[in-house]
């Protein structure tokens, strides 16, 4: 199952926020951006990217339990 939340990366304070929130979970998490899709536990690909405008944020999870807590952390970047 795919859950996606439109967010805003806008700092580099919350970059570095989203990657290590990223980092605490066991399924796949990707930042889509246009056409690119980038790793959401990458610190550098999120960099790279350059996450000034609202983006697209995915989870990759048949966990109920994961995805609940993806959307509450993913609140703090909306």
């Amino acid at each position: 199952m795919k859950t996606e939340i439109i967010i805003k990366l806008d700092t580099i304070e919350n970059i570095k926020k989203f990657a290590s929130a990223a980092n605490k979970f066991h399924s796949d998490i990707d930042i889509i951006r246009g056409r690119y899709i980038i790793d959401g536990k990458s610190i550098v690909g999120i960099y790279a990217m350059g996450a000034e405008n609202p983006v697209i944020v995915r989870i990759n999870s048949d966990d109920y339990a994961e995805i609940t807590r993806f959307n509450e952390i993913m609140e703090e970047f909306k």
